[in-house]
């Protein structure tokens, strides 16, 4: 986990970016503009000057580590519909109050049962995962299929519907918890 000190200039960072978020992009920008192809020798290589704090969960709590620049898979990341979103400032700020949380915490979050290891029901209903779907496939059991950060068991999504803020574990948040964890909050 990152210094204090570099949590808190987190912060400040973020509180910066949040004040950015808005703003109109400079009318040169083209996000339509030519790609170049993959491989292409000619392209440049972009790098962040400096270490870059990397921000990642562990069963649900923040966990921070500062990685050079060239660190490999950051190096190559490929674009997904998130990460817009996770890169604002007030996603930033999240983390890092979630990271400064969970480095306080009174205890660490419970490990998540393997979706390979879990049974083929929800732990709290005991409905198999492909109860709301008319199409009995592998991959859409997965997508049924989410963990307690209460507990770490899998659970359906009628079964964890509820969020709630995990203190004892450092997750500031609300966040997706079962039936049978929330009601015991």
């Amino acid at each position: 986990v990152g210094s204090e000190a570099g949590v808190e200039a987190g912060v400040a960072l973020g509180n910066a970016l949040d004040l950015l978020a808005d703003a109109p992009l400079p009318d040169a920008f083209d996000p339509g503009g030519p790609a170049l192809p993959p491989g292409d020798v000619d392209a440049p290589t972009l790098r962040i000057p400096g270490r870059v704090l990397h921000l990642y969960p562990v069963y649900g709590a923040y966990r921070a580590s500062w990685v050079p620049n060239d660190y490999a898979p950051l190096c190559s990341i490929a674009l997904a519909p998130h990460m817009i979103h996770d890169h604002r400032g007030k996603s930033y700020l999240s983390a890092l109050r979630g990271v400064k949380a969970a480095a306080a915490a009174a205890e660490a979050p419970p490990a998540w049962v393997p979706f390979s290891e879990a049974a083929d029901a929800c732990a709290v209903c005991a409905a198999p995962f492909s109860w709301q779907s008319t199409c009995r496939s592998a991959a859409q059991d997965v997508c049924a299929q989410h963990h307690c950060r209460a507990c770490g068991k899998v659970v359906c999504g009628a079964c964890s519907a509820h969020a709630a803020c995990l203190p004892a574990f450092g997750i500031v948040e609300p966040t997706r918890v079962c039936d049978a964890c929330f009601w015991k909050l």
